[in-house]
C-alpha cells in the first residue's frame, strides 16, 4: 500500500548534496492580472476572482491526483492525444485547481488515485474536503472519472467512485460511466479502454462532431524546455529548505539506531529513533513517517552518462505553452546532479505508454520496433515476461536500447518526482512526545534479470546508520497523519495482528496501553499474534513483547515462526486455533487491528469472517456483514500494503 532530499550534518561526502545553487538575479516584476469575462466574488473575503483568459478556449480540463505520478502522467498522455481527437485539453494538478470557478468549467476529466485505505492523494486533499462539504452546486459542467486504484486494497478506487458520485449529485452531467483501473492487473489497459469509450461523447459534449478525420499523432514534445546557464553568477542555497511536495520539511536528528535481526538471518530490520525536538510538530501514535531519501549516487552517474548531461551544469525548466500542470519536479535553477538526486525517480518500473514514447525516439530501427511492440495491445505478453517481471526502470531501457536519443527535457517530464517513503511510527505519542521510532526493514534482492535491487530509502538509512557513525545525521521527513488509531476508551479490549515489521505501528500501540494502566486508566485486555520466519533470526522486539506479557500490558502473545517446522504456520493459522478466545473479544466489542502485507490482511480478515459465521452461527452472507460493519464503525482497521 502503496512517492528527496539528502543527508544533512556531519556525514563526510554527504552533507554536500543538499548543497544546491540559485542564480543572484533581479527581482520579478508583478504578474499580470488575468483577463477573463468570468468573475467570482468570495463574499466572505472581499476578493474578486477572475478565469484566466488562457482557459477560455479549451474543450476541456483534465484534473490529476497523483502520489506516486502515474495519474499525472496519464494526464498528460491524454492532452496529447486530444489534439489526435481534435481537442483542445490542459492538464492541471487537483491542488492548483481554482474550485471556485469549477461551476463555469463545461467539460472536465478527473484521473485520481486512491491512497491507502480509502484516501485522497496528498495533492487531492483540498479537493476532497470540498467534496465532502456537500451542497454545490455545478449545473451545466460535465465530466468524466478514471479512478487509479488497486483491488486488494478494501477500498477499492474509492476516491474515483466518490468523485464521480458526489459531481452528478451536486448536478454535473456524467460523460461517461466512470473507469476503474487496477494497478493489481492491467491499470494500463483499463485506461486504453475506458479512453476509447470516451473520446466520441465527448467531443459531443464540446459541441463537436462525433467524428472527425484521424489527426496524425506528432512526436512526443516536453511542455517544458531546458534553459542551461553557462558562466551565471551562483550562489549556495539554504541547506535546510522549508518544504517539499508542498509539506513543511523537519530534519530530525538521529538519537539511536540498532539492529532488530539476528546474526543468521541474512537480512536487515533497523529500529530508528528520531529527535523532533525543536520542530513545531505533533503526531499521534499511529501516524506514518514520510522521509525523503536521496537516489544513490551510481544512479545518478549512470543517468548522467546515458543522458549526456553535464551533472554540474545548470539548468532550468521552463514552460512551452499552457497545456501542461505549471509545477517541475523540482525547484530551480538546479544542476543536474542535484535534480537527478533529490527531485527524480530512477527505480520506478516503466509501463507500456513509456516504451512507446521511446520508440519515437530511437534511431535504429530495429529497436524502435521493438519498443512499440511491448508498448502495444499485442506486445502485452512480451511487455509481462521481458520488461515487467524483470522490474526494468527508464535507465534499463536506455541502456538495452542504445539508439534512443531522448531529448534532455523530455527525460525529466517522463520521469516521476521522486516520493517519500513511508514508514508506520513504532512509538507511543504519551511516552514519547517529542521522539519519534520507525522500524525499517532494509529492501534488498536479486530482481529476476540477475539484476541486484536495493531500497532507496532503507539503503541510505543502512549506508549512513549502521555502516558509519549516525552523529549529527538529519533526516529530512514529515508526519503524515492516519486514521489508524487505538479506541478512545482505554477499557475497550484490542487484538491486533502485525507478522515481521507490521508490528511497527502495534508497537506503539502496546506502549499507549501501558502508559493509559500507568495513568490509572482501566485498559481492556490487549492481545497480539506476531509472526516471523525464525524465532532467533527475525523475531523483532522479542525482549519488549515478553516484558509486556511479564508486567500485564499484554493479555496474550501468540507466535507463529512460519519456518521452524515443517508446516508452515502463520498468524491466520493461529487466529483459528483460538476462534473460541478471539469469538469471545469480538462479542465484547473489541477493536481489531491487522497491519502487514496485504495478502496476509485478506487472509486475517477471511479467518475472522470464518470464526463469526462457525462461533457467531451466521450465514457467509451474515459473517460478511458482520466484519464489515465492523470496518464501517472503524472498530477493524488495517494498515496494508
Amino acid at each position: 500500500m502503496v512517492d528527496t532530499l539528502q543527508l544533512l550534518g556531519g556525514i563526510g561526502g554527504v552533507a554536500v548534496l543538499l548543497a544546491g545553487i540559485v542564480f543572484v538575479v533581479k527581482g520579478k516584476k508583478a504578474k499580470d492580472e488575468p483577463t477573463s469575462a468570468v468573475a467570482i466574488v468570495n463574499k466572505k473575503d472581499k476578493v474578486v476572482k477572475s478565469r484566466p483568459q488562457e482557459d477560455e478556449d479549451l474543450h476541456v480540463k483534465v484534473l490529476f491526483g497523483s502520489q506516486t505520478g502515474t495519474a499525472e502522467s496519464f494526464a498528460n498522455r491524454f492532452v496529447k492525444e486530444a489534439k489526435e481527437h481534435g481537442l483542445k485539453a490542459k492538464a492541471v494538478d487537483l491542488e492548483e485547481f481554482e474550485i471556485d470557478f469549477i461551476a463555469q468549467e463545461k467539460n472536465l476529466v478527473f484521473l485520481v488515485a486512491t491512497y491507502g485505505e480509502g484516501e485522497p492523494t496528498d495533492n487531492a486533499v483540498k479537493f476532497h474536503e470540498w467534496i465532502l462539504e456537500g451542497g454545490h452546486d455545478v449545473t451545466g459542467m460535465s465530466y468524466s472519472v478514471f479512478g487509479l486504484g488497486n483491488r486488494q486494497y478494501e477500498h477499492f478506487n474509492a476516491m474515483g467512485k466518490l468523485v464521480d458520485e458526489k459531481l452528478q449529485e451536486f448536478g454535473g452531467k456524467r460523460i461517461t460511466p466512470v473507469g476503474l483501473g487496477d494497478d493489481d492487473g492491467t491499470l494500463e489497459d483499463d485506461f486504453e479502454s475506458w479512453k476509447d469509450r470516451l473520446w466520441t461523447p465527448l467531443r459531443l459534449s464540446c459541441g463537436l462532431t462525433a467524428k472527425q478525420e484521424a489527426v496524425k499523432a506528432a512526436k512526443t514534445e516536453s511542455k517544458f524546455k531546458i534553459v542551461e546557464h553557462e558562466g551565471a553568477e551562483v550562489k549556495v542555497v539554504p541547506e535546510n529548505p522549508e518544504s517539499m511536495e508542498g509539506h513543511k520539511l523537519h530534519y530530525a536528528t538521529v538519537t539511536a539506531v540498532r539492529e532488530l535481526h539476528g546474526e543468521a538471518s541474512g537480512r536487515s530490520c533497523m529500529h530508528i529513533e528520531l529527535d523532533m525536538d525543536g520542530y513545531d510538530i505533533q503526531y499521534h501514535t499511529g501516524d506514518h513517517l514520510g522521509i525523503f531519501a536521496p537516489n544513490p549516487a551510481e544512479l545518478v552517474e549512470k543517468a548522467g552518462r546515458l543522458m549526456k548531461f553535464d551533472l554540474d551544469g545548470v539548468f532550468s525548466l521552463e514552460l512551452r505553452d499552457g497545456t501542461a500542470a505549471k509545477k517541475p519536479h523540482f525547484p530551480q535553477p538546479v544542476t543536474f546532479r542535484r535534480a537527478l538526486t533529490s527531485f527524480v525517480d530512477l527505480t520506478m518500473p516503466v509501463r507500456k505508454s513509456l516504451l512507446k514514447t521511446l520508440s519515437e525516439f530511437a534511431t535504429n530501427q530495429d529497436e524502435a520496433k521493438k519498443l512499440a511492440t511491448y508498448g502495444s495491445k499485442e506486445g502485452k505478453a512480451a511487455f509481462e515476461k521481458d520488461i515487467a517481471a524483470a522490474e526494468k526502470t527508464i535507465l534499463d531501457i536506455l541502456s538495452d536500447f542504445p539508439s534512443i536519443d531522448l531529448p534532455k527535457d523530455l527525460f525529466f517530464e517522463l520521469c516521476p518526482r521522486l516520493p517519500a517513503r513511508f514508514y508506520s511510527i513504532s512509538s507511543s505519542s504519551s511516552l514519547y512526545a517529542s521522539t519519534i521510532h520507525i522500524t525499517c526493514s532494509v529492501v534488498d534482492y536479486n530482481k529476476s534479470s540477475g539484476q541486484h535491487y536495493r531500497g532507496v530509502c532503507s539503503g541510505w538509512l543502512q549506508d549512513n546508520l549502521l555502516q558509519s557513525s549516525h552523529a549529527n545525521m538529519k533526516v529530512p521527513c514529515y508526519v503524515r497523519h492516519s486514521t489508524f488509531r487505538l479506541p478512545e476508551n482505554p477499557s475497550t479490549p484490542v487484538v491486533m495482528v502485525g507478522p515481521g515489521t507490521g508490528l511497527a505501528p502495534l508497537r506503539g500501540f502496546i506502549q499507549e496501553r501501558r502508559f493509559q494502566k500507568d495513568s490509572g486508566s482501566t485498559v481492556g485486555e490487549t492481545v497480539l499474534y506476531f509472526g516471523c520466519q525464525h524465532r532467533d533470526k527475525d523475531y523483532i522486539y522479542k525482549e519488549e513483547l515478553l516484558e509486556a506479557c511479564n508486567e500485564g500490558t499484554l493479555s496474550a502473545l501468540h507466535l507463529a515462526f512460519s519456518r521452524e517446522k515443517e508446516k508452515k504456520v502463520y498468524v491466520q493459522d493461529l487466529i483459528r486455533e483460538n476462534a473460541d478466545d478471539v469469538w469471545r473479544l469480538l462479542q465484547a466489542g473489541c477493536h481489531f487491528y491487522v497491519c502487514g502485507a496485504m495478502k496476509m490482511a485478506k487472509d486475517v480478515k477471511k479467518a475472522v469472517t470464518e470464526i463469526a459465521a462457525t462461533n457467531g452461527k451466521m450465514s457467509g452472507n451474515e459473517a460478511e456483514a458482520f466484519v464489515h460493519k465492523m470496518v464501517e464503525e472503524g472498530a477493524y482497521q488495517q494498515d496494508a500494503w
